[in-house]
């Protein structure tokens, strides 16, 4: 029997991890310590300063720290900035939630950066 699944046959790479864009990083990080018995690591300040917005040059400033799953981790961003994208998609969802997923690849110049929102 031939299967007409479409996703049969999709191989993706290893999942390195979840990206979840939230309001306020320290109440996410204390929710996953209360849920989970996890910890928030590497937590960090980052500025994008040539990123691109709709084609528009944007700077973009998050702070950010990973919770580790095992085999892969869930990435934690709160936005420091007001312009999109990340204020924009908390505001679409009305809160707290995945926006991408990020896989393990062999060349990491071939990747960019994908906005969701």
């Amino acid at each position: 029997m031939t299967s007409t699944n479409a996703f049969a046959e999709l191989a993706l790479p290893p999942l390195w991890h979840v990206g979840m864009v939230v309001f306020d990083l320290d109440g996410a990080a204390t929710n996953f310590e209360r849920r989970w018995g996890t910890h928030v690591t590497d937590v960090s300040n980052v500025t994008f300063e040539n990123a691109l917005f709709h084609h528009r040059p944007a700077t973009i400033a998050v702070r950010r720290g990973l919770i580790s799953s095992g085999s892969s981790q869930i990435e934690l961003t709160q936005p420091l900035t007001q312009p999109p994208p990340f204020t924009d998609f908390l505001e679409q969802r009305k809160g707290d939630d995945a926006q991408h997923l990020a896989y393990v690849v062999d060349d990491q110049r071939s990747q960019s950066l994908c906005w969701t929102s």
